[in-house]
């Protein structure tokens, strides 16, 4: 008992909900404000700086050689978090496993869906010879969580996607050119003139969090039941141990990728998944049905805004 705002028993949620849905200036089912810029650190071959709300994300992407290794190429992500990125959090506190659990996340989006098989398409080959395979490229993606107001997830995967999206390097070969600059290209030289090489981006997802209010309350005050990415300081003060659900949904088609909800603050879930169709008030709207509605509508801005973003890049 060392700390009662543990404890939250349903009458506050209602004193609370009754009051103000939510402490953000924008609707229940309104997401945070988007924006992407890309080229932003000229040290990278692609980089970008993603604002979600008043969260804030800064990727790089580098490429190096892996020489004389075949299909020994990928994409390694890691998620930088440190106490300075919330006024909340105190500066000596590690935020080791919540960047574990993002570079995890980010690594299988990244796996599995923006760049499966990525090793066959970072093979470098000998100059003339496209099935001859001299070594591999590894792109190591690097994020840095600016401010930290909720939200990271939502906003590491545009970051890292838009990164991935804006990257280009110098196309190496073992012959011909000029012998490039730095360690990692000593045993290869540059094509002559200097060949760009892309990469191939498969699928485009964002990510949308989530949670419900009480049903009970969204039916008193005619509200949605579902808030849009929570801030944290909603998390905060809704409930200290629970956190959001997740969807994440492909820019292209629309589908589903991934749908997370463990420790999620969904009250009022049960209630509605356990209705049958006689018990359901008229006219009723489906939790899921609003949040699918959401996430398409949210998806489609997120991808028009890093299409515009790509669309002022220029090559290096």
């Amino acid at each position: 008992m060392g700390d009662i705002n543990l404890l939250k028993p349903i009458a506050l949620f209602e004193q609370l909900f009754e009051r103000k849905n939510r402490l953000e200036e924008r609707g229940n089912d309104e997401h945070a404000a988007f924006s992407v810029s890309c080229n932003v650190l000229q040290s990278c071959h692609g980089s970008s700086l993603v604002k979600l709300g008043n969260t804030e994300v800064i990727c790089g992407a580098k490429v190096k050689v892996l020489p004389e290794a075949v299909d020994a190429g990928g994409i390694v992500c890691n998620v930088e978090l440190t106490g300075l990125t919330n006024r909340s959090v105190h500066p000596n506190i590690s935020s080791a496993r919540d960047a574990q659990i993002l570079s995890c996340s980010l690594q299988r989006l990244i796996s599995n869906t923006i760049c499966p098989n990525a090793a066959k398409h970072l093979n470098i080959y000998a100059d003339g010879n496209s099935q001859q395979s001299i070594g591999s490229y590894v792109i190591k993606v690097d994020l840095v969580v600016l401010h930290d107001d909720g939200c990271l997830l939502d906003a590491c995967v545009p970051a890292a996607l838009a990164a991935l999206l804006s990257l280009s390097w110098p196309k190496l070969s073992n012959s011909g050119g000029t012998v490039s600059d730095g360690p990692n290209y000593k045993q290869y030289k540059q094509f002559t003139p200097t060949v760009m090489q892309k990469l191939s981006v498969l699928d485009w997802p964002v990510t949308l969090s989530f949670c419900f209010i009480p049903l009970i309350i969204a039916r008193k005050s005619a509200t949605s039941p579902l808030i849009c990415q929570p801030s944290r300081r909603e998390l905060t003060l809704w409930d200290t141990d629970a956190g959001p659900g997740y969807i994440t949904v492909s820019c292209n088609s629309g589908n589903i990728i991934e749908l997370s909800m463990t420790n999620a603050f969904l009250p009022g879930m049960s209630e509605n998944l356990s209705a049958t169709k006689s018990e359901l008030p008229i006219p009723h709207i489906s939790n899921w049905r609003i949040l699918l509605e959401k996430v398409a509508v949210y998806a489609s801005e997120a991808k028009v805004a890093i299409q515009n973003a790509l669309n002022t890049v220029t090559t290096k």
